[in-house]
């Protein structure tokens, strides 16, 4: 009987000096964008502005877009994220409750909804599961909390990412999927003059 008490001992010493395995990263591609449509300066056309754009594949490697204030020039950074940063993102995308849809459930009806922001894109790729895109306005009344947390999270991940800046780098026809589906039909209502 008095060995047992060694033998735990011993098996938990054992237990500790392994190290854990790594945790298998289920996000394999995730592209996070906000972006308007504007008012030209001469007032005569709608044109589309693309604040930020992240782009995340299976390997970690990473693109970046930002600015710093609205129409400045964008810069541009690659780098590679480490796993800690990928596993934060996995859990807080595991732990979604707002896909596959947005529930309108307990927001009362309006008129006419005046917002004067950007719009966002969560698009992503999980393993075994079908590619997601949800597109929304961030504000919490409209938002599910998780999806709210989500967006804060990656806008500071975006403005505090200090990595290898690049001259450009070509989004090819994502930037005309962004165009084709955000709604530049529907813009802010024009400014009218008092008389």
């Amino acid at each position: 009987m008095k060995i047992r008490p060694y033998l735990c001992l011993f098996l938990l010493i054992g237990a500790c000096s392994y190290p854990p395995a790594p945790k298998k990263i289920v996000t394999t591609d995730l592209k996070y964008a906000t972006y308007t449509w504007y008012l030209s300066p001469n007032r005569e056309q709608w044109d589309f502005h693309l604040a930020d754009y992240l782009h995340v594949d299976s390997t970690g490697h990473f693109e970046l877009i930002r600015h710093d204030t609205f129409l400045t020039r964008h810069t541009y950074f690659k780098g590679t994220l480490n796993d800690s940063t990928r596993q934060i993102i996995d859990s807080l995308l595991l732990a979604n409750k707002f896909s596959p849809g947005l529930s309108t459930a307990g927001i009362s009806d309006t008129v006419f909804l005046v917002y004067d922001g950007f719009t966002y894109l969560l698009d992503y790729k999980m393993i075994d599961k079908a590619q997601t895109k949800i597109q929304y306005l961030n504000t919490s009344t409209v938002i599910h909390q998780n999806l709210q947390q989500l967006t804060d999270w990656l806008d500071t991940l975006i403005s505090r990412t200090a990595a290898t800046q690049t001259d450009s780098f070509s989004m090819g026809p994502y930037l005309d999927t962004l165009k084709m589906i955000s709604s530049k039909d529907v813009p802010p209502p024009p400014i009218k003059t008092p008389k």
